[in-house]
């Protein structure tokens, strides 16, 4: 019953973000400027609970020329899917999978660093072992936030650190 309503919720998040997708062209025409281009990062995860992985997210923007007016900071709001897989080792050791979509909100510095702070909800698919001490399977909300240092316009590296993935170390490149 709790993994049919988990799935439930993770599938309503999905719809709710898949409706913010169609109604970019919306956006896009009430806004000035170019597009700003869709983002994928490949990461590395060294996570809570005795657990490593790796991960992938792609990041499209929603809202191109967000909320701050200041010739010194840009913004923008982006939807956020992605899939961590991990495995974890010691008492409780197996593989896991963690689906999730985000919001995510992006401040950009001086076209080299940018910063961004992330919600959103995942479906966790943890190893069985840990069902009696953490959970096995559930909906959980996510809270991240992290760090991107652009080296040139298609690339940068990430950092991230948050709920449940832990710390996420890994390069996104835009496209």
């Amino acid at each position: 019953m709790q993994s049919r309503m988990g799935f439930t919720v993770f599938v309503g998040a999905l719809a709710v973000g898949l409706a913010a997708l169609l109604s970019a062209p919306a956006l896009a025409d009430a806004q000035a400027g170019p597009p700003p281009s869709v983002r994928l990062d490949i990461h590395g995860d060294f996570g809570w609970y005795h657990s490593f992985g790796a991960g992938a997210r792609v990041d499209i923007p929603v809202v191109r020329d967000g909320f701050i007016r200041s010739s010194d900071v840009s913004d923008d709001l982006s939807i956020s899917p992605g899939l961590e897989l991990f495995s974890a080792y010691g008492p409780y050791s197996g593989m896991g999978l963690i689906p999730m979509v985000m919001v995510q909100w992006n401040l950009y510095f001086a076209h080299q660093f940018s910063f961004f702070l992330e919600a959103g909800i995942a479906l966790l698919f943890a190893p069985s072992g840990w069902s009696n001490h953490y959970y096995d399977q559930v909906v959980a909300p996510v809270g991240q936030l992290g760090f991107r240092w652009h080296l040139s316009d298609a690339m940068a590296l990430l950092i991230r650190v948050g709920w449940p993935a832990g710390t996420q170390i890994g390069v996104a490149f835009d496209l």
